[in-house]
């Protein structure tokens, strides 16, 4: 990002003073922006109470780096079919993190696994998921098995575990991230697009060669430039932190709360609950569960991972890393969940997550003591709003999370945000 057009917020939207105090929300507005420098500044008192605002510069979204990627374009979730979005949900969050285009990371993907079937397996087995990705290559890039750190449990396990959307993806990203990192500059291609390309594909330990150029290489290019032809300046999303601001700025909602299941009832993969297909992206391939073993925001029940085999108290919560993929039948423009947490997590921030094709918002600090009956550090709320609707979000928590907390969630609420001028 050019410094002449940045707006340094980072540093006061982390201090505690009387005016966020008071507000209890971290808004962030993203506006997409043509000529020059544009800063919008919203009355925010009269209309969410807020003081942060951020500006971003004129970016020209077909010929930005492709490993330089700023987070100021976006794909347009409108053009693109529902497996592709149900992808892009998750490739948008490890774009953001990797700084490697959204663009690029949809074209090696169309090229592995056309359909976008996350349960793609091809050469005998062992390329594995969207990104067809090997084991190997998915231990270099930081995969380790639930049941420990040895190759060997990754080369068993990684069959099962990298048919997880989420998991595939992350480690896919950060497979070529290596590759652009150890051979952006090689002199195969002289270029570092096509040199990273052609060491995804022929991996690292070969590294970048033009004998994949005509059968890999260059069908990924023609994949790449068109989905970066349906880049664009983002939406305008709002992120909230604050439950009651967040609701107020709905027009239509409609939320589950869990309630209605017999408590520790199993939900499967793919289970539909109000028109939301859920899907859990959990190490070890554990599904969902309804458990009443934690303090609900809606009694008697929570939604947390079936690890009941392994000890229903202490492992039924979404491990660092783990999340859960809600795809909708119609979609939305609005979804927020409470999480709760152990109060290990503290004051903590930013570490749990509500990621979408049109953007992502993270969470603030605990809500206040009492909430819902909450003790202090252990309930959190995060909301987003967007101009665009979107049909898939992925709740989940960062790894690894502050003292290594897990969380479970309750009352997700999706619906359809007023116009701004509603606010």
């Amino acid at each position: 990002m050019d410094d002449s057009c940045r707006v340094n917020t980072e540093d006061e939207s982390r201090k505690p003073n009387d005016e966020q105090s008071r507000s209890g929300i971290n808004l962030v507005i993203q506006v997409s922006v043509f000529i020059g420098c544009v800063l919008l500044v919203f009355n925010v008192d009269a209309i969410l109470r807020s003081s942060v605002v951020l500006a971003f510069p004129v970016t020209n979204c077909t010929t930005e780096d492709p490993f330089n990627y700023s987070g100021t374009c976006i794909l347009d979730a409108t053009q693109l079919t529902a497996p592709e979005n149900t992808a892009l949900g998750f490739v948008q969050n490890y774009a953001t993190q990797s700084h490697i285009s959204p663009a690029l990371i949809m074209g090696i993907i169309k090229q592995e696994s056309p359909s976008f079937d996350p349960h793609a397996k091809g050469d005998g087995g062992l390329a594995i998921g969207y990104m067809q990705l090997h084991w190997n290559a998915a231990y270099d890039a930081g995969y380790r098995s639930s049941r420990g750190n040895s190759t060997a449990f990754a080369r068993e396990d990684w069959p099962i575990d990298g048919l997880n959307g989420d998991r595939n993806i992350r480690h896919g990203v950060g497979y070529l991230d290596i590759c652009h990192d150890q051979y952006g500059g090689n002199s195969a291609y002289g270029d570092p697009l096509r040199n990273t390309v052609s060491c995804y594909n022929l991996g690292r330990t070969d590294g970048p060669n033009r004998k994949n150029e005509r059968i890999y290489v260059n069908p990924v290019i023609a994949n790449y430039n068109h989905y970066l032809a349906l880049m664009g300046p983002p939406t305008t999303h709002l992120a909230f932190t604050d439950p009651s601001l967040f609701q107020s700025a709905l027009s239509q909602q409609s939320t589950t709360t869990f309630e209605n299941f017999v408590s520790n009832t199993p939900i499967l993969n793919g289970t539909i609950i109000n028109g939301a297909s859920y899907n859990f992206n959990v190490v070890g391939g554990f599904h969902g569960l309804a458990t009443n073993l934690y303090l609900p925001v809606s009694s008697p029940n929570t939604l947390g991972v079936n690890r009941s085999s392994i000890n229903p108290v202490n492992n039924n919560f979404f491990f660092p890393g783990d999340s859960v993929t809600l795809t909708f039948a119609n979609p939305t423009r609005a979804i927020g969940a409470y999480f709760s947490t152990n109060s290990v997590a503290g004051t903590a921030e930013r570490f749990l997550s509500i990621s979408t094709p049109v953007g992502t918002a993270v969470s603030g600090t605990a809500l206040p003591m009492g909430t819902f009956g909450f003790p202090v550090n252990s309930l959190r709320f995060v909301g987003l709003t967007s101009d665009q609707p979107f049909s898939s979000a992925t709740l989940g928590i960062s790894n690894p999370s502050p003292g290594n907390v897990g969380f479970v969630t309750d009352n997700i609420t999706v619906g359809i945000p007023k116009s701004t001028q509603e606010i």
